[in-house]
């Protein structure tokens, strides 16, 4: 471990709230001075009398014999993001401070997870290699081996055979939870390994390594866990993965799943152990696809069966009063909140009046919906509507091939022509005719819509102006063209009903060759990869970091975190840390807050929050700092940078109190 002296000093200017606090203080002249970390030697004008002196700068501070780890010293060595102990996830190093910022891609990873319906698997694909990097058995009854698929058509609506995964949605780690349509089922994978529980305590990794390699379900290590949805759901068709940021700025997983049998029905399920934490049995809409947004909204296509009122519609739920299962029926309400009498003002039903299919948001809030079904009445065809639910929006418009016309209500009676200098930025209703069969949609950073098309060509539109609009050559999946996704790196995903290579094309149009991706029958249209969470959430980043105490049979008591950071309005960081006597326990251990920041500041004391927690102090210590910031656009990312950071810990610790 290196072990870095710092200094420098801060200068505060504007609103940023600047920590200045890793191995500086201030001479009388107001300049930095150093404190060599770890000398063990208490610092003049110390208070030390209850082991602890919040006012000193670095993590050692009172305890006798500290020893620190320590990281960044200006631009070029601040942070070595090639370390192979360090996991950096969302974050970069600013060329200009050295310090460690949000990075533009955020937390997503360059995966992409494709179910095999008619195998009873899911595949991870590395984005930009296409290699085949694991693929999962959802339950026993899927097909093991790659190259027979089996008896599973796809669409299968029996008991569930080859478990019949369907929509893929990946939260901000990477993880992914899979609907099993038939099955009626819910499954999560960890995506990255480290997150992999020995299930078995053989002490290694036990995971499927490509696409030869599935292994029995119950014996894969990163297939974390299956939910069995209650009753007797057989049309599970919706799922959208959320990480909901507390108070303390935590962030805690959930997924919402939809099931659009009847009425439909809607779940909440904990990210961490697949738990049901609440069910909703007369949603909005009868779900069919699922997408959240920037204000915790979750936004419900619906779909099938007769033209009622909650099929046919728009479904909204507001996920931030939506919390508890403590209210029966068709109401439901948080009793933490206004809501204590179980109305319904935490849900609301938009009509559309036609079939929708796939649905996403795009980074404004605005929601994309394909409708799929026969005479729309606006369009030769069928179409994609964009609503916008911002209060200011108004207006109602169909942009046809040759025509675009006003409408008077909803998206119905459009007759009177629209101008052709009519700025349509802000209408709440536009339907776009797309001159054929529409299915799934994405969204991109660059304000596009991608829409697939049956025996058609992939439609981008412009989203800010939908009158522009045009096909992609060559990006007919086969004449079944289905599910849609955008990978890190902007590439468009295009997945074929049943088909057995995708078509990838870059935002220039280039078609990549993908011949060497072998899907089994796969069925889904979703957020695939995890950039429509990244859109709708606050951008989130990560540096990990596994430390290593006291040997030779020495306990490790570990102090405090020093930390030199600026952190603008709107932004936070926060520091977790947990530990354990071996570098494979640490995974069982649940992370313990040390600070946020706001209101924090450094140092923090680590014992102290590990002594409130339950934790004791081990040998192995991991530590994660999480840089957050309120999501503007993509464009600009306002981002709070950590430019130092230090641990300190004792050995045989006893003589000199905790800190």
């Amino acid at each position: 471990m290196r072990r870095v002296r710092i200094s420098f000093s801060t200068v505060c200017t504007g609103l940023a709230l600047c920590i200045s606090a890793v191995g500086c203080s201030k001479d009388s002249d107001g300049t930095s001075a150093v404190i060599p970390p770890g000398e063990g030697n208490t610092p003049p004008g110390a208070n030390c009398d209850g082991g602890f002196d919040a006012t000193l700068p670095t993590a050692c501070q009172c305890a006798p014999g500290c020893n620190t780890f320590a990281y960044g010293d200006g631009p070029g060595v601040a942070f070595d993001m090639d370390d192979p102990d360090s996991a950096f996830e969302g974050v970069a190093v600013d060329p200009e401070t050295g310090g460690l910022v949000l990075a533009a891609s955020q937390t997503q990873r360059a995966h992409i997870w494709i179910s095999n319906t008619t195998q009873g698997t899911v595949s991870k694909i590395d984005t930009r290699s296409f290699v085949e990097l694991g693929r999962y058995a959802m339950g026993p009854r899927a097909v093991l081996n790659a190259d027979n698929p089996g008896e599973c058509p796809v669409g299968v609506s029996d008991a569930g055979d080859c478990e019949d995964p369907s929509r893929t949605s990946v939260n901000g780690d990477g993880d992914v939870y899979i609907a099993l349509r038939s099955a009626g089922a819910v499954v999560k994978i960890a995506g990255d390994p480290d997150r992999c529980p020995d299930t078995n305590n053989d002490g290694n990794l036990t995971t499927s390594a490509g696409r030869e390699n599935i292994l029995a379900y119950g014996s894969d290590d990163c297939v974390l866990w299956r939910t069995n949805l209650p009753g007797n759901p057989r049309r599970v068709r919706a799922v959208a993965a959320q990480d909901e940021v507390g108070l303390d700025f935590t962030i805690t997983p959930y997924v919402w799943v939809g099931d659009d049998a009847g009425s439909g029905t809607v779940w909440k399920l904990d990210g961490r152990t697949g738990a049901v934490l609440l069910t909703i049995t007369n949603p909005p809409a009868a779900p069919y696809g699922m997408a959240l947004d920037g204000r915790g909204q979750l936004w419900i296509s619906g779909r099938n069966g007769a033209a009622d009122a909650n099929r046919h519609s728009l479904g909204r739920i507001d996920t931030s009063v939506c919390r508890a299962n403590n209210c029966g029926g068709a109401n439901y309400c948080d009793t933490n909140a206004a809501h204590t009498n179980c109305n319904d003002a935490p849900m609301e039903r938009i009509g559309i009046g036609h079939n929708t299919y796939g649905i996403t948001v795009d980074f404004r809030g605005r929601v994309w919906m394909a409708l799929n079904g026969n005479n729309i009445a606006n369009c030769d065809e069928h179409s994609v509507v964009r609503f916008d639910p911002r209060p200011e929006a108004s207006g109602f418009a169909t942009l046809g091939t040759n025509q675009n016309r006003s409408c008077t209500g909803r998206l119905q009676n459009c007759t009177s022509n629209l101008p052709a200098d009519t700025a349509i930025d802000d209408f709440r209703f536009l339907e776009i005719c797309a001159d054929g069969t529409t299915r799934g949609v994405t969204a991109d950073a660059e304000g596009n819509i991608f829409v697939a098309r049956e025996a058609a060509d992939v439609l981008r539109l412009n989203a800010s102006d939908p009158r522009q609009r045009a096909a992609v050559a060559n990006t007919n999946v086969d004449d079944e063209s289905w599910g849609m996704a955008t990978d890190i790196d902007g590439k468009i995903w295009a997945i074929g009903r049943g088909i057995s290579q995708p078509i990838v094309f870059e935002p220039s149009g280039r078609v990549l060759d993908t011949n060497d991706i072998f899907l089994s029958g796969p069925y889904t249209y979703s957020d695939m990869t995890g950039s429509q969470l990244r859109f709708a959430t606050n951008p989130v980043g990560t540096w990990r970091k596994i430390l290593e105490g006291c040997s030779g049979g020495q306990s490790t008591q570990w102090q405090a975190v020093g930390f030199d950071a600026v952190v603008p309005g709107g932004t936070s960081l926060t520091v977790r840390a947990r530990s354990a006597a071996s570098r494979a326990a640490l995974v069982a251990e649940d992370f313990v807050v040390v600070v946020n920041v706001p209101p924090g500041t450094s140092p923090a004391s680590i014992a102290s929050a590990f002594q409130e927690a339950g934790m004791a102090s081990e040998r192995y210590l991991e530590f994660e700092v999480r840089l957050t910031s309120s999501n503007q656009s993509l464009e600009r990312i306002l981002s709070p940078t950590l430019n130092a950071f230090d641990v300190g810990f004792t050995c045989n610790a006893g003589g000199g109190g905790l800190i």
